[in-house]
């Protein structure tokens, strides 16, 4: 008995939503709604950002190269090597540095570098760029280790120009 009693009361609030609401033909079109858009970037912006994009994907393949062919040394490292590379993917003044000083750990780094010669060409319409990569690593002789290849890349310094007054190198 209950049950049938119980049926028309569960149905009574569904009937009353149906009935507040307003039928499809009594609607008013809403005011159309405004997308706000971003201004417009300038030419130079999209192609500062494909630069990055292409910069970030050059960095990848480097890092990733680089990686397949470092030894991490013994003990905990920081090894920064510094090089130009040139449009052609060549490089030329190489320096490397470690904080504490560890020839095993630079070495280690330079052998990495070397072995993963030549570099690919620059993105292009890029002369020539100054590479920094950080070998971060932390090893130890029971074979637990952790390591780590940051890259990034600055515009290369440039030379002081050269004074007309002064003599050509080797000519005295």
């Amino acid at each position: 008995m209950r049950q049938k009693w119980l049926m028309p009361m569960l149905a009574l609030p569904i009937i009353l939503a149906f009935a507040v609401m307003p039928s499809i033909s009594d609607a008013k079109p809403s005011p159309r709604s405004t997308v706000k858009r971003a201004a417009p970037k300038p030419a130079g912006a999209q192609s500062n950002a494909a630069a990055n994009t292409a910069f970030n994907n050059y960095l990848s393949r480097i890092r990733a190269k680089i990686d397949r062919n470092w030894y991490v040394a013994d003990g905990k490292n920081n090894v920064v090597l510094i090089v130009t590379v040139a449009a052609d993917g060549s490089v030329t003044n190489l320096l490397i540095t470690s904080t504490p000083t560890d020839t095993k750990a630079e070495q280690a780094a330079n052998d990495a570098f070397n072995q993963s010669q030549p570099l690919e060409a620059l993105p292009t319409g890029t002369q020539s760029v100054k590479l920094i990569l950080t070998f971060e690593s932390t090893a130890d002789p029971h074979g637990d280790s952790s390591r780590n290849i940051s890259a990034k890349i600055e515009a290369p310094a440039k030379e002081p120009p050269k004074s007309d007054n002064q003599p050509a190198p080797g000519s005295n």
